[in-house]
């Protein structure tokens, strides 16, 4: 994974949505999201069609540590997974989503 919106280790407050991004095009096949308190729906279905970025809504979170848990296909069939963490803060200041128009061409996206 190239990053995340929240990053690794990052404190944010709730983010509206959790975005991946990959230096190639992958498919999303597993994406869960937990917390202490235990699994979160965050209604993800895997992805027919290969892109570099995803973008998965999410619920309203509670103050607390989640954990990202991701499983990408490549073109060649190997799958990598991956966890990464991010803690949820009221306090602390919203996620911050890159600005799209700054990707060139081949900057393929699945909402």
């Amino acid at each position: 994974m190239a990053s995340s919106v929240p990053g690794n280790g990052q404190t944010v407050s709730s983010p509206e949505q959790l975005m991946l991004s990959f230096d190639g095009a992958v498919r999303l096949v597993r994406l869960t999201v937990n917390s202490d308190a235990g699994v979160v729906d965050v209604g993800f279905v895997p992805q027919a069609a290969a892109a570099s970025m995803f973008h998965v809504p999410m619920p309203t979170l509670a103050a607390g540590t989640y954990r990202v848990n991701w499983t990408i296909l490549g073109a060649d069939g190997h799958s990598v997974s991956e966890t990464f963490r991010f803690t949820v803060d009221p306090a602390a200041p919203a996620a911050a989503m890159p600005d799209h128009h700054s990707h060139g061409a081949g900057g393929d996206h699945v909402h």
